[in-house]
């Protein structure tokens, strides 16, 4: 484990508290005072109340902030893929039915016909009993 340098010693870091909970604090103040948070000094039992605010309010800054580019691109990514699937969902669905057309020995069957007879002649062809060879 690395140790951290302060930048600030004790007593500035103790002023710089006291202003974070003022709002007084610049963004470049309240990054050296994360930074001494980090040292043996900041582990200091007078910061912990500095350091469970930070940490919430990291936290809440994670979940809430605003949606970056990568977020709007799969967004706009998503839409389109929805998009295309609902335009090919209706293409199928307007679409005409399939007819089926099946001719044995010269005669149009239906197509229960044509399986229930290509199911009979895999059953007698596979069927163990059957001695005879296909």
């Amino acid at each position: 484990m690395t140790q951290h340098t302060p930048l600030i010693n004790i007593h500035d870091a103790e002023a710089l508290a006291e202003r974070y909970f003022s709002a007084e604090i610049s963004e470049q103040e309240e990054r050296v005072l994360r930074a001494f948070l980090l040292t043996e000094e900041g582990a200091d039992t007078r910061f912990d109340e500095l350091r469970a605010t930070m940490s919430y309010l990291s936290v809440g800054r994670q979940l809430y902030q605003a949606p970056r580019r990568s977020h709007r691109l799969v967004a706009v990514a998503a839409s389109l893929i929805l998009a295309l699937a609902l335009g090919v969902t209706g293409w199928y669905a307007t679409r005409p039915p399939e007819t089926f057309q099946a001719t044995v020995a010269g005669r149009e069957i239906s197509k229960e016909k044509a399986t229930q007879l290509m199911f009979s002649q895999m059953r007698d062809m596979f069927n163990p009993d059957n001695h005879v060879a296909p």
